[in-house]
C-alpha cells in the first residue's frame, strides 16, 4: 500500500472525452514548475483540470451502487480531516520547496478540511493567527481601477487606503500536506484528486511532481494523477492564493477566500494509482 501527501495552500472524475475540444483556458501539457503568474492571468484557468462534467461516480458491483452515495464505493476514498498547514500573509514568505517528499512539516499547525482558515485559526482570546475574515460589500477587496486591462497590473498593488485589510495581508497562501494510502485494489485504474470547491486558485504537487493548477472558486475541481504506475503511500503538497478580483459573495456578507472544500481522491476504470502530492492555494 502506498501513502499519499497533500500540501496545500487549498479529487474524481470520469475521464475526458476523447477528441473532444477544450474549453478556452483549460491547459494541458508536462510542466516541471508553475512560473508564478498562472494565479494573476484571467486567461489561464486551469493546467491538466478535466473538462466540466455531469458528477458520477464509479462502481465496483450492483450491490456498491444500490447504495447511491459515492462513499459507499471501493473506488471512493475521503480526504477530509486533519492536514498539516501553514500560513503566510504575502507571498514571498511562502515555503518554496514544501512539496518535496522529504520536506519536513512535523513543525507545522493541523487544520480541518473542508473550512476556512481565516475562521479556523480564531482564537478564544480573540486574537488571529491565519488572517482576517474580510469583510466587504463591493465586488473586489484588492486595490483596483475601473479601466481596461486593469487585471495585468496585478492584485499585489498596495491600497491607497491603508485601513483595508489586503494592505497588511496582501495576499495570503496556505500550504497544506496529507499522507494517505491508495488502496491495492485501484492498481491499474485511473486516479483522481477532486476538490469540491476551493477559494480561490490552487497549485498541486504529488509525490514531489507538479501536477497542475485550477481556479473558479467553487467549481469542481479534478486533477488525474497520470504515469503513476503504482498503489502505495504517497503524498499530496498544495498551496492556494487569491485571484485577482475574486469574490464569490453576496454583499454584505464574511467574505472567506481562504476556504478549501470536501476533497477526495477516486479511481475510474482503465487508469493508474496516485502517489505523493502537495498543493499550494492562495
Amino acid at each position: 500500500m502506498r501513502k499519499l501527501t497533500f500540501t496545500l495552500a487549498l479529487i474524481l472524475s470520469a475521464l475526458r472525452m476523447t477528441g473532444s475540444e477544450s474549453l478556452e483556458g483549460f491547459l494541458y501539457g508536462q510542466q516541471t514548475a508553475p512560473d508564478g503568474k498562472e494565479w494573476q492571468d484571467p486567461t489561464r484557468l486551469s493546467l491538466n483540470k478535466e473538462q466540466p462534467r455531469s458528477y458520477t461516480f464509479s462502481f465496483s458491483s450492483v450491490e456498491e451502487a444500490k447504495k447511491v452515495l459515492p462513499e459507499g464505493s471501493t473506488y471512493y476514498q475521503s480526504l477530509d480531516g486533519t492536514w498539516k498547514f501553514h500560513w503566510v500573509s504575502n507571498p514571498e514568505e511562502r515555503p518554496t520547496d514544501f512539496f518535496l517528499p522529504t520536506y519536513d512539516v512535523s513543525a507545522w499547525d493541523d487544520i480541518q478540511v473542508p473550512g476556512c482558515w481565516n475562521v479556523q485559526g480564531l482564537q478564544k482570546d480573540g486574537t488571529m493567527k491565519w488572517g482576517v475574515p474580510i469583510y466587504v460589500n463591493q465586488p473586489v477587496i484588492f486595490y483596483h481601477e475601473v479601466k481596461v486591462d486593469d487585471w495585468k497590473e496585478g492584485v499585489m498593488r498596495e491600497p491607497k487606503d491603508h485601513r483595508f485589510t489586503t494592505y497588511k495581508y496582501r495576499n495570503e497562501v496556505g500550504s497544506y500536506r496529507r499522507t494517505f494510502t491508495v488502496p491495492k485494489e485501484w492498481k491499474g485504474r485511473h486516479i483522481y484528486l477532486h476538490f469540491d470547491g476551493v477559494d480561490s486558485f490552487f497549485y498541486l504537487w504529488i509525490n514531489g511532481q507538479y501536477v497542475g493548477f485550477s481556479k473558479n472558486s467553487r467549481n469542481t475541481a479534478f486533477l488525474p494523477e497520470e504515469g503513476r504506475e503504482h498503489a502505495g503511500r504517497g503524498g499530496v503538497p498544495q498551496q492556494r492564493r487569491l485571484l485577482p478580483g475574486s469574490t464569490g459573495h453576496v454583499p454584505p456578507a464574511r467574505y472567506h477566500p481562504q476556504y478549501l472544500s470536501d476533497c477526495h481522491a477516486r479511481a475510474a476504470d482503465s487508469r493508474v494509482s496516485s502517489q505523493d502530492s502537495a498543493l499550494q492555494h492562495q
